[in-house]
Parts: structure tokens; C-alpha cells; sequence
């Protein structure tokens, strides 16, 4: 039995480090394409709490952040800045989860049609990469805007 769950938990931190390094080889023009609403966020609340199981799944709740989210930059969707939002992440220990959860710590999000609320490391920018991600998004925009001629 000991084995069993040693086997469990070693076999789910290889898959989220593979989940995660997936994540990290597509391009932001890529996740941008994919994404129906791309912002700029700021945890504005943060608190423990039961979160739904990852990927939509119906299979009950987990621990993780319940939290509140300010937008504070929109390129893509129906959010606008000053807009607040409810969002959640699973508990730091589940595959995929986002684990900078603190009050005041800026998220770059990628939603898709999955789940508009779950921020997760595969529809999040890395944290040490925000400028460089705001960047690229700002010439994403500003291509579409100049192809579309205004």
C-alpha cells in the first residue's frame, strides 16, 4: 500500500511537470489565437476554500483559492479594467495547478471555453515573464488592428 501511493504521488509530479512544460513551449500568439478572453489580472482576495475538480470535470470539489480578481488590462474577450471577477486554483500539490496566490500578485490569464474562472499554469503566463507576455500581446493586438485598417 505504501508503495502503491509512493508510485501514485511520484507518477502525478512527473505529469505535472510534463503538464507544465508543455505549457511553456506554446507561443503566446498561439495561446492567444486559442483563448476567447486574454487579461491582465490582480488578486484583489484570496482564501482557502473547496474549488471544482480540474478540467471541468464533475467529480466533486478540492481544496485550493477561492479568489477575487480585478482586471486591469483586457486584449481579448468582454472583460474591461475594473471589471472583478471570481476565479479559483487547486491547491499547489494537483497537476497544473497556479500557486502564486497572494493579494496583489498580477496574473496574465488565457481563458478558453472550458473554464472562464479556473487559472491554472497552462492558461496562465509564467510570473517572471508578465512584461515580456504584455508585450507580445500589445503587437498581437496592434497587428490585428492594423490588418483590419483602423
Amino acid at each position: 500500500m505504501g508503495v502503491t501511493a509512493s508510485l501514485l504521488v511520484s507518477a502525478s509530479i512527473l505529469v505535472g511537470g510534463g503538464a507544465i512544460a508543455k505549457c511553456a513551449s506554446i507561443s503566446t500568439s498561439d495561446r492567444y489565437a486559442e483563448a476567447d478572453t486574454v487579461v491582465l489580472v490582480e488578486i484583489a482576495d484570496a482564501r482557502d476554500g473547496a474549488v471544482p475538480w480540474p478540467y471541468g470535470l464533475q467529480k466533486g470539489a478540492l481544496p485550493g483559492r477561492l479568489l477575487k480578481l480585478r482586471v486591469l488590462k483586457s486584449w481579448k474577450g468582454t472583460l474591461h479594467p475594473a471589471d472583478i471577477i471570481s476565479a479559483w486554483t487547486q491547491s499547489p500539490n494537483i497537476e497544473d495547478s497556479y500557486s502564486r496566490t497572494v493579494v496583489g500578485t498580477q496574473i496574465i490569464v488565457f481563458y478558453g471555453k472550458g473554464s472562464p474562472h479556473e487559472i491554472r499554469a497552462c492558461n496562465a503566463a509564467a510570473p517572471d515573464r508578465l512584461s515580456e507576455t504584455s508585450k507580445e500581446l500589445d503587437a498581437i493586438v496592434q497587428g490585428e488592428t492594423t490588418r483590419r485598417g483602423h
